[in-house]
């Protein structure tokens, strides 16, 4: 996800083949063969679905550009994503797995409180709950 997201980028729109070409570059492969433009179309499907990246029909271009983009109801459905029910995690541990989870290839200070903020609003509609710095679904 991060390199969907890197490589678009500050970028406008563009036809899926040619990011998906830049995307296996950015991944280190040389060229783009039939088995790795799978791979990659399924992962791009995903990056659609997480916001990563805006489509319009054969057109995609950056969705999301920073973390502050995301509302709290999508960063609460992504908790439930990467959180599995009855297991407890480390506030910290949900903090990292939210941001790659969302292809941020680095937890900056903002990236970090927008998923706290998320966590803190799951807590109070009962979607999580907490004993200290550990949480669960």
């Amino acid at each position: 996800m991060a390199a969907f997201r890197q490589t678009a980028r500050g970028q406008g729109w563009k036809g899926r083949d040619e990011l998906l070409k830049e995307v296996s570059l950015a991944l280190g492969y040389q060229r783009l063969g039939p088995k790795i433009e799978e791979t990659l179309l399924g992962h791009l499907l995903v990056a659609i679905r997480r916001k990563i990246i805006e489509s319009d029909s054969d057109l995609v271009r950056p969705g999301t550009a920073t973390m502050e983009q995301y509302d709290l109801e999508d960063l609460r459905g992504t908790l439930c994503s990467v959180m599995r029910t009855g297991r407890r995690y480390e506030r910290e541990e949900v903090i990292h797995a939210v941001a790659r989870y969302l292809g941020f290839a680095r937890v900056t200070d903002t990236v970090r409180q927008s998923i706290r903020s998320a966590i803190n609003s799951g807590i109070r509609q009962g979607i999580l709950g907490y004993e200290g710095d550990v949480i669960w679904r």
